[in-house]
């Protein structure tokens, strides 16, 4: 598919261009687009009418037989990253799909290379475009049509931003499986039905997977799962997932935290807490979707593999208790003195079993506490692990896939707030470090591999409708898989 038309005149008259522009525009890249031939538009920018707040769009300017355009404002040009081009796009997708429309151009204004400016582009495109109204069955004619013709209006290398437009679409195809996984309703998306799904997807695109019930996770000695899963009517399920060459040298295991609901237990949430539980299943989605991807890039030189442990933590006369002590995989015993602290449980015997099997590399992706949240709000996933330099490489790759990130350190102090009286561990070092205390329960469960942890409760959820995205499931975690496989396939490690 070629994604690159150079002028005006090679769109069909039904696409609409979207149009970055900018608080203190100088209009850089408008030359030989025939943009500036688009009378109605000229006197738009002239009379300084397009809109002041960031991501707000004009109304489309039409002209008879022409591409019409729609403005979106991307703040000050000084402050213009790949992240708020995608933001743009897909502001501009998401109004002109509403709408009907479904063929989009989006203008190069030149300031990233033309791979970074094709991806964002074509990313955000399709990012807008996502409808997640999954369970509507009653609703106006008018409903939200797919992204169809894509295309980015450019001078520069065709071939690189091609490149970066096939990716970005790839992306943003593969993050709209992860949100819809989140977005389902729980009585939709349970333990055994995510395996049923995640089996579904593997097959389709051609993986290897298995998933384990609860006598085979019995026999592997997986107690701080099964505790989890025990106030539950719904069977935990275990859903390995495996491609690429098995023989490689790096083993990547990407480990995703899978409750598809979570009530707290007998630590039960309120009721504003409890009411976005079923997107506690982030983690999961994001290592689904993120090995799709891989598998239809078909990147090569690398073994990837994904461990996920989903349950419903909830409440019953046979839920696990506050002061409960519980056996994990490794032997390492566990107190419990904070049922809503259940998944630092289940990856603990999700990081186990992934190093049983020969993973060599590990990162794991959980919607984990409302620390990281307190410390970065909705903007960042937080990251830390060990070693600082592997840590800080899934970083890079995050924040180059537009996912951002922030690295948070690994003190011994914080596993020291984790030592209990009767046990080897507890669940909970408190409040203070919330986010940092957890990662250091999950670091007792990893050997002297490479670990990363990215503690997505913050990104995995949008809290509140934006012009570039809904309300629900981001599907973030996906981008970052992306270049972090594309790069271990290259360099290794």
């Amino acid at each position: 598919m070629t994604y690159v038309v150079r002028h005006t005149t090679d769109l069909d008259p039904s696409t609409v261009v979207i149009l970055p522009v900018f608080s203190d525009d100088e209009f850089r890249g408008f030359e030989n687009t025939g943009l500036l031939e688009h009378a109605p538009l000229r006197d738009v920018l002239r009379q300084d009418l397009l809109p002041s707040l960031k991501y707000a769009v004009t109304g489309t300017f039409q002209v008879e037989k022409r591409p019409a355009v729609l403005a979106v404002q991307a703040g000050k040009a000084a402050s213009f990253e790949p992240l708020t081009l995608m933001h743009v796009a897909a502001s501009g997708s998401r109004h002109l799909t509403a709408r009907g429309m479904g063929d989009m151009a989006v203008l190069d204004r030149g300031f990233f290379s033309p791979c970074e400016t094709g991806r964002a582009a074509v990313e955000g495109i399709v990012r807008g475009a996502y409808d997640p109204a999954l369970r509507k069955e009653t609703r106006p004619p008018e409903r939200r049509v797919a992204a169809q013709s894509i295309r980015v209006l450019s001078a520069r290398n065709a071939d690189e931003i091609g490149e970066g437009a096939r990716l970005g679409r790839l992306v943003g195809e593969c993050a709209a499986v992860a949100r819809n996984l989140v977005n389902l309703p729980p009585n939709d998306l349970t333990p055994t039905i995510l395996g049923e799904r995640a089996a579904s997807l593997a097959e389709e695109n051609g993986l290897e997977c298995e998933v384990l019930g609860e006598g085979e996770m019995l026999d592997l000695g997986m107690g701080a799962l099964l505790a989890v899963s025990s106030g539950s009517d719904q069977p935990a399920r275990v859903i390995v997932m495996r491609y690429g060459n098995p023989a490689s040298p790096v083993k990547l295991a990407l480990v995703g935290k899978g409750m598809t609901f979570d009530s707290g237990g007998l630590w039960i949430k309120s009721h504003e807490g409890m009411s976005t539980m079923k997107g506690d299943m982030g983690g999961a989605a994001a290592v689904i979707a993120g090995l799709l991807a891989v598998a239809k890039l078909a990147v090569r030189n690398i073994h990837v593999s994904v461990y996920i442990g989903s349950a419903e933590n909830m409440l019953s006369g046979h839920a696990m208790r506050s002061g409960d002590v519980v056996r994990a995989m490794t032997g390492e015993t566990i107190e419990v003195l904070n049922t809503d602290a259940e998944g630092r449980l289940v990856l603990a015997d999700m990081l186990a079993y992934a190093q049983q099997r020969g993973a060599t590399h590990l990162v794991d992706f959980a919607t984990l506490t409302g620390g990281a949240v307190t410390a970065l709000g909705n903007v960042a996933t937080l990251a830390t692990g060990r070693p600082f330099e592997w840590v800080s490489r899934v970083v890079a790759c995050a924040n180059g896939a537009m996912e951002r990130c922030w690295q948070m350190p690994m003190f011994p102090e914080y596993r020291v707030a984790m030592e209990s009286e009767i046990a080897d561990i507890k669940n909970t070092g408190g409040t203070p470090a919330s986010a940092l205390t957890a990662a250091a329960f999950l670091a007792d469960f990893v050997s002297d591999i490479p670990w990363a942890h990215m503690d997505i409760a913050g990104t995995s959820w949008a809290p509140d409708k934006k012009a570039y995205a809904p309300q629900g499931g981001t599907g973030v975690g996906v981008g970052t898989i992306v270049d972090l496989v594309r790069q271990l396939s290259e360099t290794g490690w």
